[in-house]
């Protein structure tokens, strides 16, 4: 971390209910095609459009797991938990809509658990539940997902 980046806020200044959402990103065909040669996911579906037409889709569409890759930009940049996270513990999605190229998306994330930890006193588990939308308000993504965080020192 920079010395002159924010630190994101401690565990016990979240609450149960709070929610954040993200700026908007475009989704282009250079994500799609980046995505999936990083990975070495070149399933039709991605990169063929007549394959993809023919699965019912209008056009090739982005991977799930680009889409989830997203979400968690997303979340990085609209949560304030800049250097309090210590590990990602958990997570889980569902897409119940494609992401084409050009839909522009965003995330609403509410956070849905904020406890403490029973064996360590200097953290505890933070949870969050993101929804991906696109510009005609679908429904892209669902992710519910946790962190174990930093608590606020007892010194200060």
């Amino acid at each position: 971390m920079h010395k002159d980046q924010k630190l994101g806020w401690y565990l016990e200044e979240f609450k149960v209910g709070q929610k954040f959402v993200s700026n908007t990103r475009v989704v282009t065909e250079a994500d799609i095609v980046n995505y999936g040669c990083m990975g070495g996911d070149l399933y039709p579906l991605h990169f063929d459009e007549d394959y993809a037409r023919a699965q019912g889709f209008k056009t090739r569409i982005m991977h799930g797991l680009g889409t989830l890759t997203l979400a968690g930009g997303f979340a990085y940049h609209a949560l304030p938990i800049e250097g309090r996270i210590i590990a990602h513990l958990r997570g889980e999605y569902n897409f119940p809509a494609p992401v084409y190229p050009q839909d522009a998306i965003h995330a609403e994330t509410e956070v849905v658990e904020v406890r403490p930890s029973k064996s360590k006193p200097d953290r505890g588990i933070l949870g969050f539940k993101s929804i991906i939308k696109n510009q005609r308000d679908e429904v892209v993504c669902e992710w519910t997902w946790s962190f174990m965080y930093h608590r606020k020192p007892q010194n200060t």
